[in-house]
This record gives structure tokens, C-alpha cells and sequence, in this order.
């Protein structure tokens, strides 16, 4: 999809996008090719084929950072398909006080494995970068509006600029809601310890591990986050392919 995209050229919409589209301008070379484009400028397509071909030679190289900066982040699901190799999915557990809200658990699954970071065990700005180490794209559910800014206050740590974040591509295609929620719509199931179990619940658990040293508290509370992490990849899946076909229905 990405190699389709045309938005972030300057006086190119959606709509004008659609059109390129439909006149079989389907990728950077076509767009290149061609001579001349209906309202566009020759002085203006000689831009866009300038910063058509740094996009085709960052893409080649895999250069996250160039489209991380270069494309809107409501459009950062366009580099999924490319990227996804190179995803790491991400969540956070917090205190849940309204001053002072402090990150207790980091998970992280990048396809294969997941890892946890625990507060006062081995959670630190270090450890965080770690997880995140050579990713190219962070996939969250709500992240820009919450784990990303915390993080970032907390710790101070730097996260992939690629951030495909589910809250928001979901509601482009008509999905409301938390993500328990779109899990039951999508027809999602979670593991028996997690079943049930919310935010409020979480904050609940890593209370009773911190004051009480409860560890069958903070395994639940474990289990709970590693469920909210592993089941983004196959949410990230559904909706690109929805976003994508969306797109392209002309």
C-alpha cells in the first residue's frame, strides 16, 4: 500500500489520490512516468518526482525515520505490510493515579516472543529501549494518546517515529470502542486467566502485589497485559486488509 500512497506530496488529498488511482497511476513509477498530471503544475510535479524518488530509494533501504516524518501519522497503517517484519507490539500497565500515574508493567511481542518489564524489577528507560531495539514500526491500541506520552514523560525513552496505532485506524473503518470490545466483534478469545479482567482490574492487581507481595497478583496481571499485546498483531492484520481494500474500492 504504501508504494501507492501519494498523500504526502504536497496538494495531494485523498480524493486526488482516488483519482491518480483510477487513472492508473498506481505506484511512484507510474506517477514518475508520466509527463504531465491534470491540476498539477510542471513546476509542482517536478517536486513530487524529487520526493517520489527519495521515497522509492528509503523504501528500498527499509529508512523508517523518512516515512515516520514524511507521512501523516493517521496513515502510518500504509507501511504495515512493509514493516511488519520489523513491528513491535506494545502496552502498558499503570498506577491509574490521576497525579503521579506511574508505569508498572512494559509488555512487548514482536511476532515470536513476548517479554515483560516490571516495576522494580528490571523496568528502567534502558530496558524499554531495549525491547524496542531495531524495530521499525510501534503497533499500540491507543498508544499515541496514552502509553507513548507516558512513556516518553517517565523515562524519557525513544520509541519507532513508524506508529500504526489501532484506536485510530479502527475507527476509519467503522470500529468503535475499547479493545476488549473490537475483540468480541472480531470474535478475538483470551485466555482463561485473562477473561474478564479490565484496566480498573489491573490497577486493582498490581496494588495487591506491590503493598501485599501477592505473585499470584502480578502473574494475572502479567497474563492480562501479554493478552492485550499478542492479540494487536492480529487486529494490526484485520485492519490493514480492511483499510487497504477500503482504499482501493473504486
Amino acid at each position: 500500500m504504501i508504494r501507492r500512497s501519494f498523500i504526502f506530496l504536497d496538494g495531494i488529498g485523498e480524493m486526488t489520490e482516488r483519482h491518480l488511482w483510477q487513472m492508473g497511476i498506481n505506484d511512484w513509477e507510474d506517477y514518475i512516468g508520466e509527463d504531465q498530471i491534470p491540476r498539477v503544475s510542471r513546476e509542482r510535479k517536478s517536486v513530487h518526482d524529487l520526493v517520489l524518488r527519495k521515497a522509492i530509494a528509503n523504501i528500498e533501504c527499509r529508512n523508517d525515520a523518512f516515512f515516520g516524518s514524511l507521512l501523516p501519522c493517521r496513515h502510518h497503517w500504509r507501511l504495515f505490510e512493509r514493516f511488519r517484519d520489523s513491528a513491535v507490539y506494545l502496552d502498558i500497565e499503570t498506577t491509574g493515579n490521576f497525579n503521579g500515574n506511574r508505569t508498572t508493567v512494559v509488555g512487548a511481542y514482536d511476532g515470536n516472543e513476548f517479554n515483560v518489564l516490571i516495576r522494580g524489577k528490571d523496568l528502567s528507560k534502558e530496558s524499554i529501549e531495549e525491547l524496542v531495539d531495531g524495530k521499525k514500526m510501534l503497533v499500540t491500541f491507543y498508544g499515541r494518546g496514552f502509553d507513548v506520552p507516558v512513556l516518553e514523560h517517565e523515562f524519557g525513552v525513544r520509541l519507532p517515529q513508524v506508529h500504526y496505532d489501532l484506536c485510530f485506524a479502527g475507527k476509519m473503518i467503522g470500529y468503535h470502542g475499547g479493545l476488549k470490545r473490537i475483540e468480541c466483534q472480531l470474535g478475538i478469545e483470551r485466555a482463561e486467566d485473562a477473561v474478564g479482567l479490565s484496566g480498573l482490574d489491573a490497577v486493582y492487581l498490581w496494588n495487591d502485589y506491590e503493598r501485599h507481595g501477592n505473585e499470584d497478583a502480578l502473574h494475572r496481571l502479567i497474563s492480562y497485559n501479554r493478552e492485550d499485546v499478542v492479540n494487536l498483531e492480529h487486529i494490526a492484520d484485520i485492519f490493514y486488509a480492511e483499510l487497504e481494500r477500503q482504499h482501493l474500492s473504486f
